[in-house]
């Protein structure tokens, strides 16, 4: 390379190091003149606006003048209502005093229809809550404020809040039990725990079972992981739990909302978790056929 070349490359390169180091050195002068710029701007804004009694906006934020006389409030959408339609007294906490498990529903609108049942207010109901209250934290005014309860479990329509929620005896204590009949997406996630509540809202678990499985086959190459043996032996152990149980609350896809109210208590047999397979089998599933109606499942879903 000649020399006249090479120094016009090195003064090229010199030059782009001097330009470097003074944005370098800039960069501070450059942003305390933009913020004194902004701050000036904003006041001027401000001024005008207050002349103008038109909102002011800083930053992008607008600030909707005061009106003398006339207090400014944000429009809020409305809450959904909770209404309780049942208490039940027992000692689910097994300390020898009686608790309160209160259900409330949840209204899809912001108030409650007059003239109906608590059965017809439960059917169009969003979802359920199901509170417990101490009976050692109880007061004679019984106002039931949701911060005050010990637990609290929620079931809804939508797929993550599906669940039913059941009150039963064994061996002379009361206990809850949760049931799980979720499916989504080709897959079933079958589940129940029993438990009692300690004196923090803790859940002792007495008993639990799961049985998880693919409802179709997915892949051609996939395999069957649905048991006609182990499903009849989860929903057996289900049927005997749920035989002397009262409903509390029962929401799930697809299904009109149930629970038990001051008006009219509610049950649900066992069997309603493979309602989903009826439409495949074509004949209602029991009990008694419960064994017959797998096996026609499986049949045609797997082989």
């Amino acid at each position: 390379m000649s020399k006249k070349k090479l120094d016009k490359y090195v003064r090229a390169a010199a030059g782009v190091v001097l330009l470097l180091f003074a944005v370098s050195c800039g960069e501070e002068t450059v942003s305390v003149a933009t913020q004194s710029e902004n701050v000036t701007t904003a006041e001027t804004t401000k001024a005008v606006s207050q002349t103008r009694n038109e909102p002011e906006t800083t930053v992008g934020v607008t600030v909707e003048p005061e009106v003398s006389g006339q207090e400014t409030t944000e429009e809020k959408e409305p809450e959904m209502p909770e209404k309780i339609v049942n208490i039940e007294e027992v000692d689910i906490t097994h300390d020898g005093v009686p608790d309160k498990i209160v259900t409330y529903i949840v209204s899809k609108e912001p108030e409650y229809s007059e003239g109906k049942t608590l059965e017809e207010l439960v059917s169009e109901s969003y979802a359920s809550k199901i509170r417990v209250y101490d009976g050692k934290g109880i007061g004679e005014q019984d106002t039931y404020e949701p911060q005050d309860c010990i637990w609290e479990g929620m079931y809804g329509i939508p797929h993550v809040g599906n669940g039913q929620l059941y009150l039963l005896e064994s061996n002379g204590k009361p206990y809850l039990l949760f049931n799980s009949d979720y499916i989504i997406q080709g897959w079933a996630s079958f589940g129940y725990r029993v438990f009692y509540l300690n004196e923090k809202g803790e859940e002792i678990i007495e008993k639990e079972a799961e049985l998880p499985f693919m409802l179709t086959r997915l892949f051609p190459e996939s395999e069957s992981n649905f048991s006609v043996e182990e499903s009849i032996v989860y929903t057996e152990a289900l049927d005997e739990l749920l035989g002397d149980s009262k409903l509390l609350a029962y929401y799930t896809v697809d299904q009109t909302p149930r629970a038990s109210t001051f008006e009219k208590e509610c049950s649900a047999k066992a069997e309603e978790i493979w309602d989903f397979a009826e439409s495949t089998v074509e004949q209602e599933i029991t009990m008694e056929n419960l064994r017959e109606m797998l096996e026609v499942y499986e049949a045609i879903v797997w082989k």
